[in-house]
């Protein structure tokens, strides 16, 4: 699924091989398409996993309706204003403090307990990040997350530890921009189009037939994509044909160095998506860095912004 091309009042071919009247340079279309309140609710609902929706839409203002259109979901319409804004905050601290204060509501969306702390929490970023974004979340990404629920254990008067950081995560995935938003943020073209990736995919289909975020099952479907599109145990070498060659996810040890991770950057548009937990690490943990050759501290996931 892309992007399409731009009619050319032309005949002719383009220069690029293309097909006669089709422009190489990809159809402009929102990229950043707000949900409707309908959305809103569905998706709120499946990312909490709750029985109904919250109803809580009843409270934002109406969405409006471009003159022409019969429907309430035209992008150009969809905007935020000061007014939804608050709306939206509001929703958020009332959900978050519902979930987290509910033992079984809670147990529905954290990993069981297994006595570390700080993995429990970064597998929830993990999951829970990806399922409310429609994409995986980066490594800068996750540790802002947790940095995010340690602020959180002491921030409520009436909720401490654990719970109280979970609250405040939920409520910063509601007020996210990536949450309230259908983004689409692949930019590499390909011929007159813009692939879109396996993530961008599976929350098209799932908006166009459920109008909410993708299932679990959609999610895999997009995991499955992205893995085949994957290598592991990367060198220098490799790591730079691949991303010439194919694209994709590259797993590859890192030294930790922010330095280095600017380099790559710098050189290759590549940078860390994520530091993979223990379930998606490579069975052969690299040893050292892919780039500069140093000891590793971590497996990292590298790719272009998709």
């Amino acid at each position: 699924m892309s992007r399409g091309g731009q009619r050319n009042p032309s005949d002719a071919p383009s220069d690029d091989g293309s097909a006669p009247g089709v422009n190489s340079v990809p159809a402009p279309s929102g990229r950043f398409a707000r949900l409707t309140h309908t959305q809103w609710e569905n998706s709120v609902r499946d990312l909490l996993r709750l029985d109904a929706t919250s109803g809580l839409s009843q409270t934002f203002p109406s969405d409006a309706r471009t003159a022409g259109f019969l429907f309430d979901n035209h992008e150009l319409s969809l905007e935020v204003d000061q007014v939804l804004a608050g709306a939206y905050a509001s929703a958020a601290e009332s959900l978050a403090a519902r979930v987290s204060g509910d033992a079984a509501l809670l147990g529905r969306l954290v990993p069981p307990d297994t006595g570390t702390e700080r993995e429990r929490v970064r597998a929830f970023i993990a999951g829970f990040g990806e399922r409310a974004f429609r994409r995986p979340l980066d490594a800068t990404e996750v540790e802002s997350f947790a940095s995010l629920f340690e602020l959180g254990k002491s921030s409520y008067d009436d909720a401490t530890g654990f719970s109280a950081g979970i609250r405040m995560l939920i409520e910063a995935f509601l007020r996210s921009p990536f949450f309230l938003y259908r983004v689409e943020s692949s930019t590499e073209a390909s011929g007159a189009t813009i692939p879109l990736s396996g993530y961008e995919v599976a929350q098209r289909l799932s908006f166009l037939f459920t109008n909410s975020i993708p299932d679990d099952t959609l999610l895999e479907a997009a995991r499955a994509r992205r893995d085949r599109n994957s290598i592991r145990g990367i060198t220098k070498a490799s790591f730079l044909d691949f991303l010439e060659r194919d694209g994709g996810f590259a797993y590859g040890g890192w030294c930790g160095d922010a330095k280095c991770e600017a380099d790559i950057k710098e050189e290759t548009k590549a940078t860390i998506r994520c530091l993979p937990d223990e379930e998606f690490r490579s069975p052969e943990t690299p040893t050292t860095c892919m780039w500069c050759g140093r000891p590793a501290v971590a497996e990292a996931v590298w790719a272009r912004a998709y």
